[in-house]
């Protein structure tokens, strides 16, 4: 087996054997628990349906699932076929110029790409869809929340304010009032917060949270804006679609392989409120997480040593059934790691 690190080469290789193999469709297998696979194949099912090429995607939580679709035989001829590890950075411009496509919905540099919205205003297909880069502040979900709850919940200040204890929700309110933000504006939903107070929050954030130790609060990344009536960023999609695909139980009607459909179509602009619906259920994980997270800190004896690793064991049934996922594990355990760090420190 090789691992291809030119994508053009790779796909140009892949579509001769596609072609070659005509009968047979194109065999996908993304992780059904993993984001950056999800949004891997959106990129790719587009490529490769531009170029008429028939696949089949069965989503897998384990090798053994592929197991249960096809028969996985090894010959040294194996050797010499090309793979494409999607754990690696994908260039989708070059996946792109791979396949031959000159159409606005690719990143392709070329004179057409200029005459964009020229193209658009002549087919009649203007959109009120956009992609704006802006800077992000590291509260989470911040639009789908208020800001109160998302500087209390994000696991960034949470964990140098010490948000769970008396005197880090003091510390919380007093850096809101030196702001000059009234609390009960801070707990209104965000999209009802007045308007001077939007306006004045980054700068007022950027000039008070150093204080506290937070300088690295905003970063750059992307929106996707609808018109005038609603904003969506990278990580809010990240956030949504994760909780999405860790919204299944076990032993229940629901499944790993059909949440991720579901989580599928919630990147579609079309499917926004199936998008918001993992948010919320994003939102409930993160009040978990802090939860659990202050509990393991300041009980005496919830965090266990052991000679090479430290344990907590999760007691509380209901905040159990919503940490019991890989991903929100691992958001939990980084979690503690920072808090007991900060601790550490003082």
């Amino acid at each position: 087996m090789v691992r291809e690190c030119d994508v053009r080469k790779f796909y140009g290789r892949m579509r001769d054997a596609v072609s070659a193999a005509a009968a047979s469709p194109l065999l996908i297998f993304p992780s059904a628990s993993d984001a950056d696979s999800l949004c891997a194949l959106k990129i790719i099912t587009h490529v490769l349906s531009s170029d008429s090429i028939r696949y089949a995607v069965y989503p897998v939580s384990s090798f053994h699932e592929i197991n249960d679709r096809v028969i996985v035989l090894h010959t040294p001829e194996d050797e010499d076929q090309p793979t494409l590890d999607l754990s690696e950075d994908i260039d989708v411009l070059a996946l792109a110029n791979a396949s031959d496509l000159n159409s606005d919905d690719e990143l392709d540099e070329n004179p057409d790409s200029d005459v964009d919205s020229e193209n658009q205003f002549v087919h009649q297909r203007i959109t009120d869809l956009r992609i704006a880069f802006e800077d992000e502040p590291r509260l989470m979900l911040l639009r789908e929340w208020n800001l109160f709850d998302s500087m209390l919940c994000s696991s960034y200040i949470a964990t140098k304010l010490k948000t769970w204890s008396d005197n880090g929700l003091k510390k919380l309110m007093l850096l809101l009032a030196r702001m000059g933000f009234p609390l009960v504006e801070c707990q209104k939903k965000f999209q009802y917060m007045s308007m001077e107070v939007k306006q004045r929050l980054k700068s007022e954030l950027i000039r008070f949270l150093p204080e506290y130790g937070l300088t690295d609060l905003y970063y750059r990344s992307f929106l996707r804006m609808h018109g005038y009536s609603s904003k969506v960023s990278a990580a809010d999609v990240v956030y949504g679609v994760t909780a999405l695909l860790e919204s299944f139980v076990e032993g229940e009607e629901s499944s790993a392989a059909e949440q991720f459909w579901v989580a599928y179509s919630a990147l579609s602009s079309n499917n926004l409120n199936q998008l918001k619906k993992g948010m919320q259920n994003a939102i409930e994980l993160q009040r978990a997480i802090l939860r659990q997270g202050s509990l393991a800190i300041t009980k005496t004896g919830f965090i266990r040593s052991g000679r090479k690793f430290r344990w907590v064991k999760l007691e509380d049934p209901v905040d159990t059934k919503c940490l019991g996922h890989p991903q929100a594990l691992t958001k939990f355990c980084f979690f503690l790691m920072d808090a007991l760090k900060e601790r550490a420190q003082r």
